[in-house]
């Protein structure tokens, strides 16, 4: 049965943390599961960013930063999940990363 995100898990997330927003994500796997995420702030942006620049760092940034984002499940939970979906790290990842504005196309006006 796919793990589908309660509003009082919402509703809990906000309350705890009202200065975060918060993402829904759902892979097109079939499965149909919920993932509820923070969108990084950020701290959880810098330290990626740091991450990736280290050599010995850069392979564990991308699931330091989804650990970091996750809700529900708990990071816990969610690497337990994430040994039988490994590519859910990327995946997950790369959406947190857009929602924090990586990416974006900017327009260039010279003046």
């Amino acid at each position: 049965m796919a793990r589908v995100i309660a509003q009082g898990d919402i509703d809990s997330a906000k309350a705890a943390r009202s200065d975060r927003s918060y993402v829904v994500l759902t892979p097109d796997d079939g499965e149909g599961d919920e993932f509820l995420f923070a969108v990084p702030k950020i701290a959880e942006y810098t330290k990626f960013r740091t991450m990736v620049l280290d050599e010995e760092a850069k392979s564990g940034a991308l699931r330091i930063l989804v650990d970091s984002c996750a809700v529900v499940p708990t990071p816990a939970e969610f690497a337990l999940i994430t040994n039988d979906h490994p590519g859910y790290i990327e995946s997950f990842g790369n959406q947190l990363l857009k929602l924090a504005g990586a990416g974006v196309n900017v327009r260039v006006k010279k003046v």
